[in-house]
This record gives structure tokens, C-alpha cells and sequence, in this order.
């Protein structure tokens, strides 16, 4: 088998004489195929219940490894190192069609590959502002419902205010004047004229004094 390759090597590369060191190439096979026996044995030894693993043949020399059996190894590795050289073999066009084919499959893959990588650059931000988009859509949604829960809220607490004001009215009851739920600051304030005076307009809730079931609490 290794002569085989080697003679096939010669071919690849039209390599016109390429001198064989025999005996180096029997030692290099001889010593592959004993390392593969006693990898074999070993397998065999750590092998369950003593059953023997299937034979496998030995693997096949490298190229690197029947090209060093060359006695004339400077003159066949400059050949071998030649540009384009294993195209002169007879299955050169083959070989040199199925490296071109090869190459522009690369190509086309590469820049396959490039533009994917643009367009997922380009689609990353897009996605990223789009969810954005409808988180603050969604928080805003969020927000006009509880906006909107708190106002039909208030207006259950006031119908039904009002639609007990009358049994309110008929017992005694407390009526608490605020003229004003923010701070005393003429800092904030400095813009209202007569802002006190506005305070005390309220005054005249005092009046419902008259009826004997009301309490007032007037805060000025």
C-alpha cells in the first residue's frame, strides 16, 4: 500500500524521478503496523469479560511520512513546492477544477457571510428601538387604565355621596372648611393677588350653623 501511494504521489505531481530508500520505507511500515498491534493488544486486554475487540487494519502511513523515504527528498520537495504543480498529473484538470470550484464556494459563502453580518448589524437596532416602541406603548396603555380606574373610582365614591347626602344631612354631622390643602408660602403663592383674602371667602359656611344638627370646623 505505501508504494502505491508513493507511486501515486509521483503522479499527482509529475515528479519524473523520485529515488525510494527502501529499507527506510519497510522500517516506517513495519513500525506503524507494530504500534497498531500493540494498541490493538491493549484494547484487548482492557476489553470486558475478556472478549476481543474486532480488528481493525493499521492506518495509513501521512504523506509527510513517505515523503521523507525519498533519498532524493530536496529535489521531489521543490517539485512538490512548485505553484500549481499537482495540476500536472494526469488527473491535473480534475484536480485543478474541483480547487476552483472549492474556492469560489469560499467566495460565495464569505460574502454570503459579510452581508449577513451587515444585515443582522443593521436589523439589531431597528429590533431594539421597535421594542422600545411598544414597552413605552405598553406603559402608557398601563397608565391611562389606571388612570381611567381611578376616575370611575372617584365617581362611585361620589355618586354614592351624593345619593347619601340627604340621610347625611338628616343626622348630626361635621363640616370641615379647608380653605387651602397646600402650604401658607408667599414664595408659591406670589402670583395670586389677595391670596389671604381668597383664603376667608368661605366664610359664610359658618352660617349653616343655623341648623342645630351641624358641627363646623373651620380652618383658616
Amino acid at each position: 500500500e505505501s508504494v502505491v501511494r508513493l507511486e501515486d504521489l509521483c503522479r499527482t505531481y509529475a515528479i519524473p524521478l523520485a529515488v525510494v530508500n527502501g529499507k527506510a520505507l519497510a522500517e516506517l511500515t513495519i513500525s506503524n503496523v507494530s504500534a497498531h498491534l500493540q494498541a490493538q493488544a491493549n484494547a484487548n486486554h482492557y476489553t470486558k469479560l475478556g472478549a476481543k475487540a474486532a480488528f481493525c487494519p493499521p492506518p495509513s502511513l501521512k504523506q509527510a511520512q513517505l515523503v521523507m523515504t525519498f533519498k532524493n527528498l530536496d529535489a521531489v520537495s521543490r517539485l512538490m513546492e512548485q505553484p500549481g504543480r499537482r495540476f500536472l498529473g494526469p488527473q491535473g484538470l480534475a484536480e485543478a477544477a474541483s480547487c476552483i470550484q472549492r474556492v469560489f464556494r469560499g467566495f460565495v459563502i464569505r460574502k454570503a457571510l459579510r452581508y449577513g453580518d451587515l444585515v443582522l448589524r443593521s436589523v439589531i437596532p431597528i429590533q431594539r428601538q421597535w421594542r422600545c416602541y411598544l414597552l413605552y406603548r405598553r406603559t402608557q396603555q398601563r397608565i391611562l387604565e389606571r388612570q381611567e380606574q381611578a376616575r370611575q373610582d372617584f365617581a362611585r365614591v361620589q355618586a354614592k355621596f351624593v345619593s347619601d347626602w340627604p340621610y347625611i344631612q338628616s343626622k348630626p354631622h361635621v363640616i370641615i372648611h379647608l380653605p387651602s390643602i397646600s402650604l401658607d408660602d408667599p414664595d408659591h403663592r406670589i402670583s395670586i393677588s389677595h391670596y389671604r383674602a381668597r383664603q376667608n371667602a368661605q366664610m359664610a359656611r359658618i352660617c349653616d350653623l343655623k341648623d342645630p344638627n351641624v358641627e363646623i370646623i373651620y380652618v383658616s
